[in-house]
């Protein structure tokens, strides 16, 4: 089970269709987007492609549902 603000990220990831960047992440969750991005890739939910672009994981699907 993933807290608010967990879930609240993973939405963002979600909504953003691979259209974000991890420095788009940073910026949007500006001051804590950097301990919020270590969280997820820690938990292994959100992943980057090759042009650092970022995705949830099969994981992170997962756990934005609640399962």
């Amino acid at each position: 089970m993933v807290n608010a603000t967990t879930k609240r990220a993973l939405q963002y990831v979600k909504n953003t269709n691979g259209g974000a960047s991890v420095m788009h992440f940073m910026d949007d969750h500006e001051p804590v987007g950097i301990q919020i991005w270590g969280t997820l890739t820690q938990q292994k939910l959100v992943t980057t492609d090759e042009h650092g672009k970022i995705f949830l994981t099969q994981e992170g699907e997962l756990a934005l549902l609640g399962a």
